[in-house]
């Protein structure tokens, strides 16, 4: 390939940045090393979901085609084997494929939104919800209803 030939993309490589799927998955499999017998578990889920058209854009005038961005969509839910298989959401987390950050983060128990523009900031408000007493009275009274 010829050295002096430019390009019009601009310069592409690889960074180092971690997804929110990625230090999530980190926070379930602590998780689970320390309940290694299964009987209560974090699970950690994946899809992606492209958003839902509006019907009415088919009668605007001159309107752009333009494809919006499918959202990834990334789930911890807390399972217990022993309880039927109960099984709890405690997060989620919606992001662009594209962007990763900025990043959406629910606490689904508490009901409570951040809104995470870097890494470090969605780190900081996973530890915050991980540790958040809503979420650990949750886990305790689950933990509680297992036979030992």
């Amino acid at each position: 390939m010829n050295e002096n030939r430019k390009t019009e993309w601009g310069k592409i490589e690889k960074i180092q940045i971690a997804t929110p799927y990625d230090l999530v998955s980190e926070k379930a499999n602590v998780f689970n090393e320390n309940y290694p017998q299964g009987e209560i578990r974090c699970l950690v889920t994946r899809e992606l979901k492209t958003p839902v058209a509006d019907p009415f854009d088919l009668f605007v005038a001159n309107k752009d085609e333009q494809v919006d961005e499918e959202n990834t969509i990334v789930k911890l839910n807390v399972e217990v084997p022993s309880l039927n298989n109960y099984r709890i959401q405690i997060l989620k987390v919606t992001y662009k494929i594209s962007q990763l950050y900025p990043c959406k983060l629910y606490n689904s128990i508490a009901g409570k939104v951040y809104d995470c523009e870097s890494q470090e900031k969605f780190e900081t408000s996973l530890n915050e919800v991980l540790t958040e007493n809503s979420v650990s009275r949750t886990l305790s009274i689950l933990f509680s209803q297992i036979a030992e």
